[in-house]
């Protein structure tokens, strides 16, 4: 572009130009908005497989104030898209910066996944946090959770042990409580 331009000013008279232009600035728009996309697309191949994860238990504020983080965080390509379109046409910029403009794009619709799944995993994990028979830790450093230890008999018989009635069942210097 710059010995398009500097063509055209010496075809109309004018002296060449001995400083050219930087291109630092292109290439920090172009690189930068490049490294959101691919955060934005890490960040929704992150996201995926915890909607199979079971989430473990979480207070309702704290859900929402990560939920809402996501989605702050997934609506930020957005944004930007937004601003760029109410002060020049996109058709514009996508003809003058065709890379950085795809590149954008690619941000915004990886921003939008990102939106989907966390409020997804945040919906799912609304109850009470868990697989059932997982073992959750407790605030006293008790776990909790189906107990059921596999002991080998003398003759090659199986047996389970259980705690008794939903008391605390204790071995090895640990207190599992069943739930």
């Amino acid at each position: 572009m710059a010995v398009g331009f500097g063509a055209a000013r010496l075809l109309a008279g004018a002296r060449p130009e001995g400083r050219t232009a930087s291109t630092a600035m292109y290439h920090a728009t172009v690189w930068g908005l490049t490294a959101l996309a691919l955060a934005m697309m890490f960040a929704a191949a992150r996201s995926a497989p915890q909607l199979r994860r079971p989430a473990g238990p979480a207070a309702l504020p704290r859900r929402v104030a990560r939920a809402a983080a996501w989605c702050a965080v997934g609506a930020l390509p957005w944004l930007g898209l937004f601003v760029l379109a109410r002060r020049v046409p996109l058709r514009l910029v996508w003809l003058w910066v065709p890379d950085a403009f795809l590149a954008l794009v690619a941000a915004a619709a990886a921003g939008a996944v990102v939106v989907v799944l966390r409020l997804l995993r945040a919906v799912r994990s609304g109850g009470a946090g868990g697989a059932p028979g997982a073992y959750r830790e407790r605030k006293d450093g008790a776990q909790t959770g189906q107990i059921r230890q596999r002991i080998s008999g003398g003759a090659g018989a199986d047996s389970y042990r259980f705690g008794m009635d939903g008391g605390p069942y204790r071995e090895g210097g640990r207190t599992w409580y069943v739930s």
